[in-house]
C-alpha cells in the first residue's frame, strides 16, 4: 500500500499547484510558444531555451517532446503545469522504489513520505517546467551509477540520463562532470567499446547543437568556452563556495519548513547529522559513499560558478537529500511506536501544508489570465479587437501565448477597439473595469 499512498499524496500535492497555484510565466510560454511556432508557423529549433550563463542554450529534444504534447492537447495551456506535476508525482514514488532496493523497506518509506509532503520539494509555484524533470533523471542517474560494478551496462545507462540532462537545463551538464568523477572514485574502467559508445550518445544528444553551431558561426560553443574561460581570484572563488555552501543548507531546510524561517539552522543541523552518521557508520557501503559524494557535489560546482546563484540549481541532489534523512531515521522507525510518531507527524504536517497552501496568493496564476482573455471575448463576440498590455516587467510572461491561443493577433489597428490587460492589479493606478486577482481588464471608452 506504500507506493499508492506516496501515489496519492503527491499527485494531490502537485496536481492542486498545477491547476490552481503555479503561474504560467516566461518559463511556460517558451514552451508553449515553441510549440505554436512548429505547428502553426512551421517554424522549427536546433536550440532550447536560452541559459543566464553567458548567452549558452540548452539543447531541444525536451522541447520537442512538449511540442508534441501540447499538438496532442490542442495547445490547452494547461498542458505545461500539468506535464510538471506528472514528473513530480513520479519522482516521489521511484523515490521510495530506489531506497528500498539500495538501503532497506525502511530508508524507502521514510523518503517517498517525506517527499511527498515536503512543502519545497518540486515546487511547481517556484520551479521552471524545464527543471521539474531534472529531479527524476538525477535520481535514476544516481541509482544507474550505483549498480556499475553488478552491471556494466548501466554505466551506458547513466551517460543517456546525463544526455537527457543536457535537454532540460544547464545544469544538466553536472551529470557528465559526476560520471567522470564517480569512475576516479569507484575505480571504474570503462572498456574502449564502452567508451566509444558514451561518446556517440552525447554526440547524439548534442546533434542539434552541432548543428546550430555549423549554421551560426559556432556561437553556443564560443559563449561556452568564454564562460569557461573566465577566471576570478582565490578571493572570489573561496566567497562564491562559501555563498553556495549557504545557499544550499538553506534550501535543505527549506524542503521541511513551510514557516520559511530558520531554514539554514534546520539545513545545518540535517547536514551535520548526516555527515556524523556517515563517519561513524561501520557498515558503510558503495551506496552510501556514492550518495555522501552527491550530497557534496553541487555546493562545490555551484561554487564556482560566481553568476546568481538560484535555489532550483541545487534540484538535481534533493531526491538525495530524502534518502540520506531517511538513512538517518532509518532505526527510529524500526519500533512500532516510531513508526507511529513518523505517521502522526506526516499527518500533522499535511493539515498544516493544506492550510498553507490554500492560504497562498494566486492572483496571478493561470486561470486568472485565461479568465480575463474569456472576458473580452465575451464582451466583444468577436477577436478583431486589438488587446493591449500594461505590465510590469517582471510579470510580462505568459500573455502573449494566451493571446494567440484564444485567436487574438497582436496588432494595435487605429480603427478597432483596444482592451488593455494590466498587471499586476492596479499597476500605475489604472483603474481596472474588471479583475481577477492579479489581472486587471480595461474597456474601451466608447463600450463604458
Amino acid at each position: 500500500m506504500i507506493p499508492v499512498i506516496l501515489l496519492l499524496l503527491a499527485a494531490a500535492k502537485y496536481g492542486y499547484q498545477a491547476l490552481v497555484l503555479a503561474p504560467f510565466e516566461i518559463d511556460q510560454e517558451f514552451l508553449a510558444l515553441e510549440a505554436w511556432n512548429f505547428w502553426k508557423l512551421g517554424k522549427a529549433t536546433l536550440i532550447g531555451a536560452h541559459t543566464s550563463v553567458g548567452g549558452i542554450y540548452i539543447a531541444p529534444f525536451y522541447t520537442y517532446f512538449i511540442t508534441l504534447i501540447m499538438f496532442i492537447a490542442r495547445f490547452n495551456p494547461q498542458t505545461i503545469n500539468l506535464i510538471s506535476a506528472i514528473w513530480a508525482t513520479l519522482t516521489v514514488v521511484s523515490l521510495y522504489f530506489i531506497g528500498r532496493k539500495l538501503f532497506s523497506q525502511k530508508v524507502g518509506m521514510v523518503s517517498g513520505i517525506l517527499a511527498a509532503i515536503s512543502i519545497g520539494y518540486l515546487s511547481l509555484i517556484d520551479i521552471p517546467p524545464l527543471v521539474i524533470p531534472l529531479g527524476l533523471i538525477s535520481l535514476l542517474t544516481f541509482y544507474s551509477l550505483s549498480h556499475w560494478q553488478q552491471d556494466r551496462r548501466f554505466f551506458i545507462v547513466s551517460v543517456v540520463l546525463a544526455g537527457i540532462g543536457l535537454h532540460l537545463h544547464f545544469t544538466g551538464l553536472y551529470f557528465l562532470v559526476f560520471i567522470v568523477l564517480w569512475m576516479f572514485i569507484a575505480k571504474f574502467k570503462p572498456t574502449r567499446s564502452e567508451l566509444i559508445t558514451a561518446t556517440l550518445i552525447i554526440l547524439f544528444f548534442l546533434s542539434p547543437l552541432i548543428a546550430f553551431d555549423l549554421r551560426h558561426d559556432f556561437l553556443n560553443s564560443r559563449n561556452f568556452i568564454t564562460f569557461l574561460l573566465t577566471t576570478n581570484g582565490l578571493n572570489v572563488i573561496l566567497w562564491s563556495i562559501g555563498r553556495s555552501f549557504g545557499l544550499a543548507i538553506s534550501n535543505l531546510g527549506a524542503l521541511f519548513n513551510n514557516f520559511q524561517q530558520y531554514n539554514q539552522l534546520l539545513g545545518g543541523l540535517a547536514w551535520g547529522w548526516f555527515i556524523l552518521y556517515f563517519i561513524f557508520n561501520r557498515n558503510k557501503t558503495i551506496h552510501h559513499k556514492l550518495l555522501l559524494t552527491w550530497f557534496i557535489f553541487p555546493i562545490v560546482v555551484n561554487g564556482l560558478y560566481t553568476g546568481e546563484l538560484l535555489p532550483y540549481y541545487y534540484i538535481f541532489h534533493h531526491s538525495q537529500i530524502f534518502l540520506a534523512i531517511g538513512l538517518l531515521l532509518e532505526k527510529f522507525v524500526d519500533s512500532r511506536w516510531g513508526c507511529t510518531a513518523l505517521v502522526t507527524l506526516a499527518c500533522l504536517y499535511i493539515l498544516l501544508n493544506i492550510n498553507y497552501l490554500t492560504r497562498l496568493g494566486h492572483g496571478f496564476s493561470l486561470n486568472n489570465k485565461v479568465a480575463a482573455f474569456e472576458t473580452i471575448k465575451k464582451l466583444t463576440g468577436t477577436t478583431n479587437v486589438n488587446v493591449s498590455f500594461t505590465l510590469d516587467y517582471a510579470r510580462r510572461g505568459g500573455l502573449d501565448f494566451l493571446r494567440l491561443y484564444h485567436g487574438f493577433d497582436d496588432q494595435l489597428k487605429p480603427d478597432r477597439l483596444t482592451y488593455t490587460i494590466v498587471t499586476p492589479h492596479f499597476f500605475s493606478k489604472i483603474k481596472a473595469d474588471y479583475t481577477f486577482g492579479e489581472i486587471d481588464v480595461v474597456l474601451p471608452k466608447t463600450q463604458l
